[in-house]
């Protein structure tokens, strides 16, 4: 599959509504690392019949531009193109999207290049049967007024999530792993895109080594926090503190005394691991980064985790609020420690971000 990372907007001179389309695109490319990584690139033009005079560089229509101020794209810096003039960014583009069936063909007409790659917005979406705002945005009619306008940049952002899917799923290369996204008790998506360091994590000891704003990669994190968090003390000792009363005392020194009793229970609770290797000394000083504000060991790993992604599902990380994928089979083999990745979680994928961006 030919990856898509170059879009073309054309309309007809009738129908300037590329303004809209670009702008609204552009938002989605800056705010969704997967299409930022791979350096998705947008750009528009004009086209009308032989006869028509194309103002090129031309700024949007003043109604246009009232709508795009009112979305927060103040700073987006449309200029018009003739593709008649300019018709070396048919071979550019990967993909090209029209508004309606009347510009297909007119740009059809004028470069028989255009042919296998434009075609309408909804077709393209799967949405040509959406009911009247999608005919809105595919009925050939020239907008008349600031309400017109808007029926289609609301019309195009209901596309967007499926246009943005298609998109993506040129990508496939690029994957290392795919799960199943989680949904949050308000039954939606949490939808992140994030990139980052993997931190790989094989037992409790390796959460002492997580660096904070890492993503978390584990296979059974729930097995390993049920087990132990380090090789040497068990998970039941570090939760019975978490737990008790003084943990909790907002009173710098009684945090640190408390501090102080853990690291000498560290001491006294030492312990082979489950699989009979030599016990290994834990340092001390690195307990305090797990407990800045009194909360569980593991409850301060995820939250200063960029995102997670797990072979198994841990319940209770809606409560954090950052990306996580589970069902992620293979994760812990095919994702490398330190390994720089982008996790979609609206989609529940993972990818390789080096080969995202240098393709």
């Amino acid at each position: 599959m030919k990856e898509i990372k170059k879009i073309l907007f054309v309309h007809r001179v009738e129908r300037p509504v590329n303004p809209l389309f670009e702008a609204i695109m552009q938002r989605a490319v800056l705010s969704d690392s997967v299409l930022s990584t791979a350096g998705l690139c947008i750009d528009s033009a004009e086209i009308g019949l032989p006869q028509d005079y194309v103002v090129e560089e031309k700024k949007p229509l003043p109604e246009v531009q009232s709508i795009l101020d009112s979305m927060g794209c103040q700073s987006y810096s449309y200029r018009s193109k003739d593709i008649r003039s300019q018709s070396s960014l048919i071979d550019w583009a990967d993909l090209i999207l029209v508004p309606d069936l009347g510009t297909e063909d007119l740009l059809c007409m004028f470069s028989h290049e255009a042919w296998s790659k434009t075609i309408e917005i909804s077709v393209y979406c799967g949405k040509k049967h959406g009911g009247a705002d999608a005919d809105k945005l595919s009925d050939g009619n020239s907008p008349k007024s600031t309400d017109d306008y808007i029926s289609i940049a609301t019309t195009f952002k209901m596309l967007l999530p499926e246009l943005i899917n298609r998109i993506k799923d040129s990508y496939a290369s690029h994957l290392i792993v795919k799960g199943r996204l989680f949904v949050n008790n308000k039954t939606a998506p949490l939808g992140a895109t994030v990139t980052g360091n993997a931190s790989v994590v094989m037992c409790g000891g390796d959460l002492l080594n997580f660096t904070p704003g890492n993503i978390l990669i584990a296979d059974r994190l729930g097995a390993i926090l049920k087990s132990e968090i380090t090789q040497d003390i068990s998970f039941n000792v570090i939760n019975k503190l978490a737990k008790s009363p003084e943990f909790y005392d907002s009173k710098t020194q009684q945090m640190k005394d408390v501090l102080e009793n853990f690291k000498a229970t560290i001491e006294s609770e030492k312990k082979p691991n489950s699989i009979g290797q030599a016990k290994q000394k834990v340092n001390p000083s690195k307990v305090e980064k797990f407990f800045p504000d009194g909360d569980n060991a593991i409850a301060i790993v995820v939250r200063n985790a960029k995102a997670i992604v797990c072979s198994r599902g841990v319940g209770g990380m809606h409560y954090y609020d950052i990306p996580y994928v589970y069902t992620c089979i293979g994760a812990t083999e095919h994702i490398k420690d330190n390994q720089l990745i982008v996790v979609d979680s609206a989609r529940g994928e993972v990818y390789d971000a080096v080969t995202l961006r240098r393709n």
